[in-house]
């Protein structure tokens, strides 16, 4: 992933007058511009802006009535061709950004991008559907910020119509929540907007930032049982991609459910007994996931195929929290490993704060304080039940989590001079690995 500081996104505008410049006012400065948001690139350090169109804008029988000095330009040529010509219409189809390519704002932003749309305009019915447009929203932002992450965003919703802004502030929403999972440093999400523009004859019209506050729960947007039941298949032959993709999908959000699950259920030698993903492939598939998506949909805009909205979400933020996690691993230098009492303890104090798993805590201290304190000297591994004075019996999944993963039949200890060292029994980690992913 590159670097850019900030990305300003806005739904952009198509109009008889869209060229007309107004004065926006912010931080006590004014300047002329035709959009918002391209004011407000004035203002912001090193920011790029993206208009986003509806694929249905050129569709305005008003469009076959301009002035003769508008009717001459190429823009408008390609706009009154694309009203009155069946092949006009087939060519903007194939290709829409075409014509937003010669849009008069285009060598303003740095980029633009074409979205499905609902209604029927000028006899043609766009079929998307609500979902759909969110979707592709949230999938855009992920696409952007894996091929060039940036600090902040800004989302202008001062244009554009009602459906399609609360498309955009549910997406923005779902891809922040995406994003404090996936990063571990604060980014910073704005909504931008502007007094209304309506016609009234205001000089100035003032920006205004609102800081975009959502919290991300530390809870799993997949259960182990949707992995199980076919979610991988269903995704990967949706997209088209070879049975090999489906495997890996599979793997890791069955690896996702394994990792979370040793979070959320306070079982932390579960993260140093079993061999995760490399977080940059989970990266590398995820950014190929989201560009099959977006071509998928892009493929038809005015009848876009339908993703099963709340499976591709859910696969998308597991797949973000995932990563986040696979990063905490690798700065806390947790691998497959035997692992010292102390480090276990130091190490989960750490990750769990962050998470504010303050009860998991609680549990993994007050378990190992009861469960290793009889250990004795002993430079072999020996089971942690020949150190416990009550036999519990034969593994079971309760007595697992209710002992925070110390389970006396799958745990093997050793101690030198002060150090309490464990591990898992090889022969007890299929049982705990599918305990734990299946709590999920």
């Amino acid at each position: 992933m590159g670097n850019k500081k900030s990305l300003i996104v806005q739904i952009g505008r198509m109009d008889k007058n869209q060229e007309v410049s107004y004065s926006f006012a912010y931080q006590g400065q004014t300047i002329e511009k035709s959009l918002s948001s391209l004011a407000l690139k004035e203002f912001v350090p090193e920011a790029e802006v993206i208009l986003l169109y509806p694929v249905s804008l050129p569709f305005n029988h008003s469009f076959l009535s301009l002035d003769e000095e508008k009717s001459k330009d190429p823009f408008w040529v390609m706009v009154r061709n694309i009203l009155t010509s069946d092949q006009g219409r087939q060519d903007y189809f194939s290709s829409p950004e075409t014509l937003f390519d010669r849009h008069p704002h285009r060598v303003l932003c740095e980029g633009v991008v074409c979205f499905p749309a609902l209604g029927e305009y000028e006899g043609v019915s766009f079929e998307a559907s609500l979902e759909d447009v969110i979707l592709y929203f949230f999938v855009f932002f992920v696409r952007e910020y894996l091929r060039e992450s940036f600090d902040s965003l800004y989302v202008d919703v001062s244009s554009g119509l009602n459906i399609y802004v609360s498309a955009l502030l549910e997406a923005v929403k779902y891809f922040h929540v995406w994003l404090q999972f996936f990063e571990e440093e604060d980014k910073h999400i704005f909504l931008v907007y502007t007094d209304p523009i309506l016609g009234s004859g205001k000089k100035t019209y003032h920006l205004f930032l609102y800081t975009l506050e959502s919290k991300a729960f530390f809870s799993s947007p997949l259960s182990y049982g949707d992995v199980e039941h076919g979610l991988p298949k269903r995704i990967i032959e949706q997209l088209g991609y070879e049975r090999e993709q489906k495997k890996l999908l599979k793997g890791y959000l069955e690896n996702f459910c394994l990792l979370f699950g040793s979070f959320l259920y306070g079982t932390p030698l579960v993260m140093y007994s079993f061999s995760f993903d490399e977080r940059k492939e989970v990266e590398k598939f995820s950014q190929k996931f989201v560009e099959k998506i977006i071509q998928k949909i892009s493929k038809d805009l005015v009848k876009p195929f339908h993703f099963d909205y709340h499976e591709i979400k859910a696969t998308l933020l597991a797949l973000g929290m995932y990563r986040g996690l696979l990063k905490l691993l690798e700065e806390k230098n947790i691998t497959q490993k035997e692992v010292s009492l102390k480090e276990l303890l130091a190490t989960t104090e750490a990750v769990y704060e962050k998470f504010r798993l303050f009860s998991q805590l609680f549990l993994v201290k007050t378990e190992a304080s009861s469960n290793f304190r009889s250990v004795s000297e002993n430079k072999e591994w020996v089971p942690l039940r020949n150190f416990l004075r009550y036999d519990i019996g034969e593994f079971e999944d309760r007595h697992f989590f209710a002992h925070a993963g110390f389970e006396r039949n799958s745990v093997l200890v050793r101690k030198e001079g002060d150090n309490v060292w464990l591990k898992y029994a090889e022969e007890a980690k299929e049982r705990i690995r599918n305990c734990v992913r299946k709590r999920v």
